[in-house]
């Protein structure tokens, strides 16, 4: 008997509140339980009627060490607050284990939009080009009226649990997360239960010390599908188009018009780096100007994903296995400053101060701040950007009429921001 199955909740991204309810009553129906072990897919059963979270429906082994794609787990009942291999289960993306007992996860996506079209295309990519760019592969996608069930493997969340031991294994982890630059949400190929296991998995650090973790992105949200051919350094996107969850940088809050999303994601991913290590810049003292460099407001200077990846290769590289060795002090990143107010470069050598200064982020300027409060204004966020832009156009306009034209007349765009603010 084959069952309908209809998507009646909302979809918007960014949205994980609305519709809780509904959500969950689609994931749990009887007609969608049997949709999938059609196709060979037992999802994960509620642990009861209201709970947010879903456990393995069929028994699982006591440790999982299945090859990539799929990933590490352990069955963990060392406490009584774990609970085996649970995870959420109320949003977009539900699990399952499939027809040889493999964990994978499936999420809800709208067909033709961008993220179809993406995970279309890397659901036709080669397995190990995938692993080398830190992707987390799709492995089937099923399809109902105007939706798609994208299925992949499930893999841990919270990267950096159990902390971080070594400086090695931190930058391990910071070279995955460079490979593909990307402000989505990153997976560890290992899980156990997603709400209190990973912190003490004595198995997770295990892996992790022996480099045997992998790192990888897999939500594509906000994302788009451009051209092959386009030009990164120029494309741009009008302000608006920044605001929103993933968005972490100050690109677009001081009033600028348009932004480069390549240019934002380095910066965001830069962001993302400081929160969480930024203290480590007096273990390791190369990440001062690296994240300075991923983060300056001169976005002419900023890195790109390539000049990241090249220069953090290149400087860890010249690490030496003791210093690769260095247990890193327990600290809370999360209880340092933000990003832009943190001193990266405090109580570091002075030769390498003075070695690395011109890659060192300046004081904001006072004009800086006076914008950025205008725009923290219920009206100056969008008033600002058209006021700028409107200047850009004329001050254009007046230099490309004073221009010399001997041949012909022709058209000047206005001058994307790219100046530091």
């Amino acid at each position: 008997m084959e069952f309908d199955i209809k998507i009646t909740f909302d979809l918007q991204r960014g949205n994980h509140d609305r519709d809780r309810s509904e959500r969950m009553a689609f994931w749990d129906a009887e007609d969608t339980v049997l949709w999938f072990k059609q196709r060979g897919y037992t999802l994960y059963k509620r642990m009861d009627v209201n709970a947010s979270y879903v456990v393995p429906s069929l028994p699982s082994a006591e440790v999982g060490l299945d090859e990539y794609p799929y990933s590490y787990y352990e069955n963990d009942t060392s406490s009584p607050r774990i609970v085996p291999l649970r995870a959420y289960g109320e949003g977009k993306v539900a699990f399952a284990q499939d027809s040889k007992n493999r964990h994978v996860a499936i999420k809800i996506v709208h067909q033709d939009s961008d993220e179809h079209r993406i995970l279309e295309f890397l659901r036709n990519q080669d397995i190990e080009t995938l692993k080398e760019h830190c992707v987390v592969p799709v492995l089937d996608i099923l399809s109902i009226k105007g939706f798609c069930f994208v299925v992949m493997p499930r893999w841990g969340t919270t990267i950096n649990a159990p902390a971080i031991q070594t400086a090695g294994e931190l930058l391990f982890l910071m070279r995955s997360m460079l490979k593909d630059i990307h402000t989505a949400n990153f997976l560890v190929s290992h899980f156990t239960d997603s709400v209190a296991g990973a912190d003490d998995s004595k198995m997770r650090a295990e892996l992790r010390s022996q480099n045997k973790l992998l790192y990888a992105i897999s939500d594509f949200d906000f994302s788009m599908m451009l051209p092959p051919e386009v030009n990164r350094s120029k494309f741009r996107l009008p302000f608006y188009e920044s605001w929103g969850s993933f968005n972490v940088t100050t690109d677009t809050a001081q009033g600028e018009f348009d932004f480069n999303p390549f240019v934002m994601d380095v910066g965001a991913l830069g962001v993302l780096f400081c929160h969480s290590y930024q203290p480590y810049t007096r273990e390791i003292l190369i990440l001062a100007p690296f994240l300075d460099r991923m983060t300056t407001r001169d976005l002419a200077k900023r890195f790109t994903a390539s000049e990241a990846l090249d220069f953090f290769e290149n400087m860890t590289s010249q690490l030496t296995e003791h210093e690769l060795r260095l247990i890193l002090p327990p600290i809370s990143p999360f209880l340092e400053a933000i990003y832009y107010e943190y001193d990266r470069w405090a109580n570091l050598p002075k030769e390498f101060v003075e070695k690395w200064a011109h890659y060192r982020e300046p004081p904001i300027p006072l004009t800086t701040k006076i914008l950025r409060s205008i725009c923290d204004t219920d009206w100056g966020g969008r008033v600002l950007p058209l006021i700028r832009l409107f200047f850009s156009r004329a001050i254009s306009s007046v230099r490309a009429s004073a221009r010399p034209r001997p041949y012909q007349n022709v058209p000047e765009q206005h001058a994307s921001e790219s100046k530091r603010y």
